[in-house]
């Protein structure tokens, strides 16, 4: 995994397969949707230094209330939205502040994480009506992505995650994964799923439960072991727990899509 997401652009470019799923921990029973898009930007600003006892603005102030600033200008975007995927997320990855002695020099890194009616190019403008004065710079973006839970392979996967026990939920991530590249580009259903827990994500405790990713491992191969959803026959093996078999004979329903935040790239 990396943030250019450099193999999933050259896979992008080869022929569609006839579905894609992509690999990311959501737990071993629910079903990733779509991920926000993001971008990633560099603001800069110079100002002339000065004596800090006379009444003007150093360019770390200039820094804090740009950043303030830039909150503020989200929330109102945001208006009345309540649901994450649909917001404007804003986060500040690291400011920095110098001077030589006749200038001073500002910098914010930071990244919006952008809901589906904001793609990235409208986003840099966005932000750069948000922070005037300063110079803005793109560093790399990719728009929101989210696709139907009704296609053949989506109906698939639900109905294997209840042969092991489980009652499929939906969700739409705050992150951004591969997904958002190769989606886009081969149009054939595709969706994320793993087992895990994306709270974890880069974080020191970053680990999967073996029960947890076992339970995926069945999951998954039940649903490469019987193809017929794609056009290709198989067989699929019996669930690994007896007792998950037979709450699968129960009649169950999905869960409805949520938002969840987990930073993925």
């Amino acid at each position: 995994e990396v943030a250019s997401s450099r193999g999933a652009h050259h896979a992008a470019r080869r022929p569609a397969p006839a579905a894609c799923i992509v690999g990311e921990p959501s737990r071993w029973d629910r079903v990733t949707l779509g991920y926000k898009g993001y971008l990633r930007a560099r603001l800069e600003r110079a100002v002339d230094g000065g004596h800090g006892a006379h009444d003007r603005s150093s360019a770390a102030e200039l820094a804090c209330r740009t950043w303030t600033s830039i909150e503020a200008a989200a929330r109102a975007h945001d208006g009345d939205r309540t649901e994450l995927f649909e917001r404007l997320l804003t986060r500040l990855d690291a400011v920095e502040a110098t001077s030589d002695g006749l200038r001073e020099r500002a910098r914010l890194d930071l990244v919006l994480r952008l809901p589906p009616d904001l793609p990235p190019a409208a986003a840099e403008r966005w932000l750069a009506a948000a922070a005037p004065g300063w110079d803005v710079a793109a560093e790399g973006g990719l728009p929101a992505w989210s696709g139907p839970r009704t296609t053949p392979l989506h109906r698939a996967l639900a109905r294997q995650i209840a042969r092991a026990g489980g009652r499929p939920g939906y969700v739409r991530k705050t992150g951004t994964a591969d997904l958002n590249v190769v989606a886009p580009a081969w149009g054939c259903p595709c969706l994320a799923y793993g087992p895990g827990d994306s709270r974890l994500d880069h974080t020191p405790d970053e680990h999967v439960e073996l029960a947890e990713f076992l339970r995926g491992v069945d999951v998954l191969t039940g649903l490469l072991s019987n193809r017929a959803w794609c056009g290709r026959e198989g067989s699929a093996p019996a669930p690994r727990s007896t007792d998950a078999a037979r709450r699968a004979s129960a009649p169950h329903s999905p869960a409805p899509a949520r938002a969840e935040g987990a930073e993925v790239r």
